[in-house]
């Protein structure tokens, strides 16, 4: 068998349009995207089953540099359907794929959105993140087999975080299971999110640790969060711009928000279980 190694640098994805206008200008009003990858290298690739058998074999692949930009224009209207999952792609290549480790290194995923009634956008941002998959393929060698991904890096610029993401191989099986921890984040980082989107404002607050799991189908999914925080405040916003605040909306407000987890109190902490 020859194997070989190949490499791929640069790779940037150009949209149509231009950022703000793109929802617009776009037939079906759709999101904004753009994706760079500085490089990418495949090692012990087997061209043979490549040529042959339309099997893309090979021991490692490696990404790196790789930037994924989202915008979503809430203010056009665009009826609420079903998106489909990222690794669905993955299952849905017209190549088979069989390689037996996959990393990712330092891939940042920067989400913005444009409220209905604001020009103020909010912010989602993961940065910094390595990601191994232990064996990336689509060829299940029994029905309910799953690729497992390890994640870790920096949410909002303040919190580290890990991620274990367990994806189906088979496209017939509809089920993944996703778990996340995140411990010591301030919550003020969250502002960029929820000035512009809810407007309201992060007073204080601390997250000691964040724990989530959650195992899901397109139709339904079980969530289990454990949120343990102290000293939590917010204020209800007049204006996000302006960051100036209802006062008697924020005194009710706080009034009604547990400011910690557990109660000082108490010593079992809240944990939600739910069903969606």
């Amino acid at each position: 068998k020859k194997q070989a190694k190949a490499e791929i640098s640069g790779i940037k994805m150009t949209s149509t349009y231009p950022r703000m206008e793109f929802s617009y200008k776009h037939p079906t009003h759709k999101d904004w995207f753009d994706v760079e990858v500085g490089d990418i290298s495949i090692s012990g690739l087997d061209y043979t089953a490549l040529f042959k058998n339309n099997l893309l074999k090979s021991k490692d692949l490696e990404m790196k540099d790789v930037v994924l930009q989202n915008l979503k224009n809430k203010q056009i209207h665009t009826p609420p359907k079903m998106q489909p999952m990222i690794y669905t792609k993955i299952q849905g290549l017209p190549i088979r794929l069989d390689i037996d480790t996959a990393n990712i290194k330092n891939f940042t995923v920067i989400y913005d959105e444009l409220p209905k009634d604001s020009e103020e956008m909010g912010r989602i941002l993961f940065e910094g993140m390595n990601g191994r998959f232990s064996k990336l393929t689509n060829i299940a060698s029994y029905p309910t087999e799953y690729m497992h991904l390890d994640i870790d890096g920096r949410f909002m610029e303040t919190g580290n975080f890990t991620a274990r993401w367990d994806i189906p191989v088979n496209a017939d099986y509809d089920c993944f299971v996703l778990e996340a921890n995140l411990k010591d984040f301030d919550m003020e980082a969250l502002n960029p999110i929820f000035i512009p989107l809810a407007k309201a404002k992060m007073r204080t607050g601390f997250v000691d640790e964040f724990q989530f799991r959650t195992e899901a189908t397109s139709m339904d999914a079980n969530a289990n969060m454990l949120l343990l925080y102290n000293n939590l405040a917010v204020d209800i916003l007049k204006n996000p711009e302006t960051q100036e605040k209802k006062k008697f909306l924020s005194s009710l407000a706080n009034m009604v928000i547990k400011s910690n987890n557990p109660d000082k109190k108490k010593s079992e902490p809240r944990v939600a279980d739910i069903h969606i």
